[in-house]
């Protein structure tokens, strides 16, 4: 009876020690901008290096605008399905008329479109370097082309941005 008892204790051990040993993909920064130049740019002449006031590095990426505009910046290319996305980013205004803030593009295989923007958190008058983020999960089977990040400026004045990654988290067995 003790062997059995014992044979089963160690049975129940190792499905345990199995189940808890299974690796779990790590989150990934895919793809990332250190805007200390214009290389990668979708939105041509709009934008200038600003070597004086970066987040991080050596400039970061200043626009002057005198109406609201929403400017195209990077298009990460992502064959691939089912995962977390998380965009993340530096923002400073000055003298901002209105409200700055990111929008990411999620572009489907298929053709369809998913935009998530970070509102809630936008930015206005004058501040310095704030984190930004923004989060999508894409599910299982959904196949995705590419990801773009905007900045919507919904006003006039001087935004930066800088320090800009795309994260991507596997999604949960």
């Amino acid at each position: 009876m003790k062997k059995a008892v014992v044979v089963a204790a160690v049975l129940a051990a190792m499905m345990v020690y199995a189940g808890c040993s299974k690796k779990v993909e790590p989150p990934k920064d895919i793809q990332s901008f250190n805007c200390d130049s214009l290389d990668g740019i979708l939105t041509e002449g709009v934008a200038t290096v600003d070597t004086q006031n970066p987040a991080e590095g050596a400039g970061s990426l200043k626009f002057s605008v005198a109406q609201p505009v929403t400017l195209p910046l990077f298009e990460i290319k992502l064959p691939g399905d089912g995962a977390k996305f998380t965009l993340t980013y530096k923002m400073k205004v000055k003298d901002f008329s209105g409200d700055a803030y990111g929008q990411m593009d999620v572009n489907y295989a298929n053709g369809g479109k998913q935009s998530l923007n970070n509102y809630q958190s936008a930015m206005g008058a004058t501040s310095d370097w704030q984190p930004r983020e923004l989060t999508y999960t894409v599910q299982r089977g959904q196949k995705v082309s590419s990801i773009v990040l905007s900045l919507i400026l919904n006003g006039s004045g001087t935004v930066w941005i800088d320090d800009v990654h795309l994260i991507r988290a596997p999604l949960p067995e």
